[in-house]
């Protein structure tokens, strides 16, 4: 009994120790968890007042994609953009302050800093901020969403300014068409005190928790801008026929097809060493190819679809019927002696016969417009119409469509054949824009854009561009065809006639101007040209054509150039759906066929995102995030 008294004894008194122990070990390390406890709070506290500056800076980007803390375009450097109670933000030349203040008066504050601190004219195209606001950390934002290519983001030098030069350290790139936004979060006992008029906590105030988000915004839309030709099908047909497809930049140039490429008659894909077909033909893998084989990758047609160029009839520059000059909708006849007939009617192939509606000459032309000034300059003697301002081809009758043809007889006895001359003034590039189809036997020359809710058909030589930032080359809701001028016509401007037929068809009042009257091409289309002309040596023919800029077709794309060559730099998208009313791509046709002695793509994303406002409010997706 005693011995059995004894153990519990025993026991109690351990038991008692191991109390002791404990409730000695709770006592010793109660500050520390309490001070965890209020590190944890203040930290989640930290990383929201982040996330409200994330959430802050991805507003101000969707509505101007250009922003960069620079107050608004009304107040452009220095603004206090919101003053509540709970929430003051101030932006002042590319430094954002947000102070937060909750209901039982706790502060927070994020900050997002895109200024170099570089002094007026630095890199970052920013006068500095006040020294009161301006941001002492290193993770500096960079809006890269207007460019195409890849940047660097610089990470500032320690000190009080924490400067920024191009030479600064990088950890890595921001990709193109994107925004690398970097918020720091700020909680804690430190921050009581802070507020517009003292953004910096004192030292001795108290800790302060940071935590710091990394979130890149993009545009999605151009997240899969990345190929030169994009088809339903794509057929290269002729056994001179060489399917060409290049890059620009560095990006290896690529085709996307929602079936596969197809080479007949002889024709073959020419593509640089890393060039790729991506199809959703699974049974497409190999294709005859003059030079290294293209790399063949298989994705399936939903998958594509999400990665097709889709361009809306409202993307893009149109002229306006409420301030632009307006043709009537019909058909143009030119004739031998310099004049124009004009028939009420929409061209249906063949020239008109019968009674015109009306005879116009150049000043019959201008008033038949009723614009000030001559949006349309005409030059008989050249069969020349020279677009200088925006032209809108206006409805008439149940007419919608506008066909400028000529008469057989002056290609046939005149070596020369009509010319459509865009040669915008003060620098601008004339928009053509119709409710109907277009047709344009004769060259398309100059600067500046034809787009149609119908076809667009276009016959001869042609050297024509876009205004890179502003429009595409050609748009129609429609089918875009290139056709070959007649063969008897052809005969007759060839070179062996001694008539230089591709000089003659596009000279006089037109190319010549184009290149030597201070309305050029830019740097890249010259040497695009230049590259093609050298290729070709003296066999330039009547047909070739050349266009800079996105040409895009909600139908089919087709050639039939004969001899000619067909040369794009900037992408050709055959969508084959109607992109206004949300249709997927390969919905209807989007087939490019392509018969001609060759062609060449060169997909430059320069002249691509042309066709998209860069600048308008626009939807941004996140595609990346970090947290440190």
């Amino acid at each position: 009994m005693r011995r059995r008294r004894g153990i519990a004894i025993i026991i109690s008194l351990m038991m008692m120790v191991l109390v002791i122990m404990f409730v000695t070990a709770m006592v010793i390390t109660f500050p520390t968890t309490l001070e965890s406890s209020r590190n944890s709070m203040e930290g989640r506290l930290a990383l929201a007042a982040a996330q409200s500056g994330v959430d802050y800076a991805w507003c101000r980007l969707q509505e101007r994609p250009s922003w960069k803390g620079d107050g608004s375009p009304t107040s452009p450097g220095s603004e206090t953009t919101i003053n509540t109670p709970g929430l003051v933000v101030l932006e002042d030349h590319g430094d954002v302050w947000g102070f937060i203040t909750d209901s039982s008066g706790i502060k927070s504050q994020f900050r997002i800093r895109f200024n170099w601190h570089d002094g007026t004219g630095g890199g970052d195209g920013l006068q500095d901020p006040s020294t009161l606001l301006r941001i002492p950390g290193q993770y500096v934002s960079f809006n890269n969403l207007d460019k195409s290519t890849p940047a660097p983001v610089l990470r500032g030098t320690p000190g009080s300014t924490a400067a920024v030069t191009t030479s600064s350290p990088s950890q890595y790139p921001v990709a193109q068409y994107n925004c690398c936004i970097l918020v720091e979060g700020l909680a804690g006992k430190g921050l009581r005190d802070t507020g517009p008029s003292a953004p910096l906590p004192s030292p001795l105030a108290g800790r302060v928790v940071s935590q710091t988000l990394e979130v890149d915004l993009g545009r999605p839309s151009l997240a899969n801008l990345d190929s030169a030709l994009y088809g339903g099908d794509i057929r290269a047909i002729g056994s001179d026929q060489i399917l060409d497809v290049q890059s620009a930049g560095t990006a290896p140039p690529r085709s996307r097809t929602l079936s596969r490429v197809t080479n007949t008659g002889g024709a073959k894909y020419k593509t640089p060493a890393g060039g790729s077909i991506v199809a959703s033909d699974t049974t497409f893998n190999t294709i005859a190819s003059d030079g290294p084989p293209p790399t063949i990758t298989h994705e399936d047609v939903a998958s594509q679809r999400k990665k097709w160029l889709q361009v809306k009839m409202t993307d893009i520059a149109q002229a306006d019927p409420a301030v632009d000059a307006k043709l009537p909708a019909g058909t143009y006849v030119w004739r031998r002696n310099g004049t124009i007939d004009y028939f009420h009617q929409d061209f249906n192939g063949t020239i008109p016969t019968g009674t015109p509606t009306t005879l116009h000459n150049s000043g019959e032309l201008s008033a038949l417009m009723g614009a000030a000034g001559t949006p349309i300059e005409m030059d008989g003697s050249t069969y020349t119409l020279e677009f200088s301002k925006n032209v809108y081809v206006q409805p008439s009758g149940g007419i919608t469509g506008l066909a400028i043809v000529p008469e057989p007889d002056i290609a046939l006895l005149d070596e020369d054949r009509p010319k459509n001359f865009f040669n915008g003034v003060s620098g601008s590039s004339p928009v053509l824009t119709s409710t109907g189809d277009v047709t344009m036997k004769g060259s398309v020359i100059g600067k500046g854009s034809v787009t149609s809710t119908g076809d667009l058909t276009f016959q001869g030589a042609s050297v024509f561009e876009t205004d890179p930032g502003k429009n595409v080359a050609l748009y129609a809701t429609g089918n875009i065809t290139m056709e070959a001028i007649p063969p008897t016509v052809s005969l007759n401007l060839s070179p062996s006639h001694g008539h230089h037929g591709h000089h003659r068809s596009l000279h006089h009042r037109g190319h010549h101007h184009y290149h030597h009257n201070g309305h050029h091409s830019t740097s890249q289309m010259n040497a695009s040209i230049t590259a093609i002309t050298n290729r070709l040596g003296a066999n330039l023919d009547g047909n070739d054509v050349m266009i800079a800029g996105l040409v895009y077709a909600g139908g089919n794309f087709t050639t039939n150039l004969g001899q000619g060559t067909m040369y794009l730099r900037g992408a050709l998208v055959a969508y084959g759906g109607n992109a206004d009313a949300g249709e997927e791509a390969g919905t209807n046709g989007g087939q490019v066929s392509l018969d001609s002695k060759g062609a060449q793509f060169v997909f430059d994303p320069n002249y691509v995102v042309s066709s998209m406002s860069l600048s308008a409010p626009s939807r941004l997706v996140r595609t990346l995030q970090n947290r440190y």
